[in-house]
């Protein structure tokens, strides 16, 4: 399964564009939704607002006319007049006319009546049968009236529920007070043509107390107790069912259940007293049907308009990416196949554009590269002859060293021989008298073969000078070898340097730039192994350098203990003559001849010790001369490595 990386651009262009116009989409279509609610819910608390001002309002314009009215009724010379006597019969006919025609069709007036002090019924005009009963328990507004002597206007609770009352003190002809007449208006009507307005439902609720105050009638079934009110009048089945499934009514909270929505603002009475709610309510069922018809209108709208923009898109991406994928083709040509080493070929630059520019830009990095590889196989080819040539001159120095060690096998067979020779001379130095010819023999014999180790010496002192010539040679050789490497590392820095300017080229041209950028990644990859070989032949040459002053150091060491052997040799071969001399005197000095035999063999001995280190110093330097001759062919397989890569480039035409 391809993974996300392996999707061409072109895909990666359609899908992330998709992917936007999806988003987006869906984003305008949740802030149109989120809008609509919000319109929706808007609207629902501002009819909720203006049902509660219309109400206040509606209150307010009746109050005031039921004011003017009652304040007509309260001043009519006849009223006060007949109210005065206490004549019933001439107030009812003087009035009861105008109540049912006029104040009861038109201005909803339901009661009409009058009061005397403190709170007794006079006279009903819609009941003119019922009067004489005491008002006082519950009725506030009289009892205030016929108190202060002023009018009492609002809201107050009745045996039937809330009325708009309006009540007004009387006083008769001499200016004194004799009575109240009240109007009771009806707050139902006053709701329900609010609620046809503004097609909101409502209920009523009356706080317990203020019910019990008020004597009502025995509770309905359909009345509803929420916490302490009584739900007692509902505009529709709506709003009871609803108040049924409310649990916690809260003032001024618009509250959304379902598709219902509901808001409470409380009642007060003439006195600014709480005495209840209304609760209103509105279906907003409709409301929902339209912002999802909304809805789906606007999927349907961004929808098209998403296929539409998609499908101009991928024409205008193939217009667009066609001239790309020439470019990669090209630079396919490049670097697949047998020819992608091939680096004489070059890209078109005929346009110019963006591609234009980038084939330009990767036709001067190939032209770059070509030289510098070229540089490198040459100066290859030169260092693995050169390396060649210290291979050869540390095998020369490994051969003169093993020589060097015959000798010393053979100086080391000699000089046992001479203290051999000494050894039985010293022991048989009593019969010195009787065998002084036989010593004189053995000490001409004894001279002839010092000479014979001293010329041999000579010889090994000869080739220890050739070697520090060799191995000096060689250090200028290594050092030859150390400056082409350092060039190499130069070039593969202007390499990698020319690579890294490659791929910022390629960053720059973006999705064309991308196989430009494979191979200036591969340049960059051959800079890379071409620094790490060169670090390799670096530490082969600094092993090979070290070992090289190893040796030279040894050398001088050696020379300088061939040197004192030979200082050795002289001495012995003159303590020799000086014996041979003295073999010849008389026995009397035959106690010299003995002293002279001891210090011969204690330069015997000094001089086997020397030759046992200069042993030591030319095994050391057969085993230098090996790891010479082992670092020389390593750095010969890396120089042949590096020579071997650069030809896999193609630089010439």
């Amino acid at each position: 399964m391809n993974s996300i990386h392996d999707i061409s651009i072109k895909i990666k262009i359609i899908i992330t564009i998709l992917f936007s116009f999806l988003v987006i989409g869906i984003v305008i279509i949740f802030m149109d939704y989120n809008n609509s609610n919000k319109e929706m819910l808007a609207d629902t608390e501002d009819s909720f607002k203006k049902f509660h001002q219309f109400f206040l309002k509606d209150k307010q314009t009746a109050s005031n006319s039921l004011t003017m009215s009652i304040k007509t009724i309260a001043s009519n010379s006849n009223v006060v007049k007949y109210f005065e006597a206490k004549n019933r019969p001439a107030l009812i006919k003087e009035l009861l006319p105008l109540f049912q025609n006029e104040l009861k069709p038109n201005y909803h007036i339901k009661q009409f009546q009058f009061h005397t002090f403190p709170a007794t019924s006079f006279l009903r005009l819609h009941k003119p049968e019922k009067f004489g009963d005491d008002l006082s328990a519950f009725r506030g507004t009289v009892l205030a009236v016929n108190e202060l002597h002023k009018p009492a206007i609002g809201i107050e609770v009745g045996r039937g529920g809330p009325g708009l009352r309006t009540v007004y003190p009387i006083f008769g002809s001499n200016k004194e007070y004799i009575g109240s007449v009240e109007f009771g208006g009806s707050l139902t009507s006053m709701i329900d043509s609010i609620s046809e307005i503004f097609q909101i439902d409502y209920a009523i609720g009356i706080d317990k107390k203020v019910f019990k105050r008020a004597r009502r009638f025995q509770g309905l079934k359909t009345d509803i107790v929420k916490q302490s009110e009584i739900y007692y009048k509902f505009s529709s089945k709506l709003a009871s069912d609803n108040i049924r499934k409310m649990t916690n009514i809260k003032t001024g909270v618009t509250r959304i259940d379902g598709n219902i929505a509901s808001q409470t603002f409380p009642i007060y009475d003439f006195l600014e007293q709480r005495i209840g709610y209304i609760t209103t309510f509105k279906d907003l069922t409709a409301e929902y049907q339209n912002i999802n018809n909304k809805l789906i209108d606007s999927i349907l709208t961004i929808g098209g308009i998403m296929l539409i923009a998609s499908i101009l898109m991928v024409i205008l991406l193939r217009i667009a990416i066609n001239p790309l994928n020439n470019f990669i083709q090209i630079l396919d040509s490049l670097t697949d196949g047998n020819s992608g080493r091939d680096l004489t070929k070059r890209l078109p630059e005929a346009n110019k554009d963006e591609i234009g520019q980038a084939s330009h830009s990767i036709n001067k990095f190939i032209s770059l590269t070509m030289t510098l590889i070229g540089d490198i196989k040459m100066k290859a080819t030169g260092s693995i002859k050169n390396v060649n040539q210290a291979s050869s001159l540390s095998k020369e120095i490994h051969h003169k060293v093993a020589e060097q060690n015959r000798l010393l096998i053979i100086i080391e067979s000699l000089s046992d021989g001479v203290k051999s020779e000494a050894t039985y001379s010293k022991t048989n130095l009593d019969e010195t008298i009787k065998s002084i010819r036989e010593e004189s023999s053995l000490i001409s014999l004894m001279l002839t073969e010092l000479t014979n180790l001293n010329k041999t010496i000579s010889e090994v002192s000869e080739d220890e000078d050739t070697l520090a010539d060799d191995i000096a040679n060689l250090s200028h050789e290594l050092k030859s070898i150390k400056d082409i490497t350092d060039i190499i590392e130069s070039i593969s820095e202007q390499t990698n340097l020319l690579a890294l300017n490659a791929s910022i080229e390629a960053a720059r041209a973006g999705s064309n730039g991308q196989g430009f950028a494979v191979i200036a990644l591969e340049v960059q990859n051959l800079s890379e192994r071409t620094k790490d070989a060169l670090s390799d032949i670096n530490k082969k040459i600094e092993q090979f350098d070290t070992v090289v002053k190893f040796l030279a150091k040894r050398v001088v060491i050696s020379s300088k203990k061939i040197q004192n052997l030979s200082t050795d040799i002289d001495e012995i071969h003159q303590e020799a003559n000086t014996l041979l001399k003295t073999s010849f005197q008389t026995i009397s000095s035959s106690d010299i001849s003995k002293v002279n035999s001891e210090h011969i063999l204690q330069i015997l001995e000094k001089l086997n010790k020397n030759i046992i280190n200069i042993k030591q110093i030319s095994n050391t330097n057969d085993r230098v001369s090996s790891q010479l001759e082992t670092v020389s062919q390593e750095l010969n397989e890396s120089m042949t490595a590096l020579e071997s890569d650069m030809q896999q480039f193609k630089t010439t035409t």
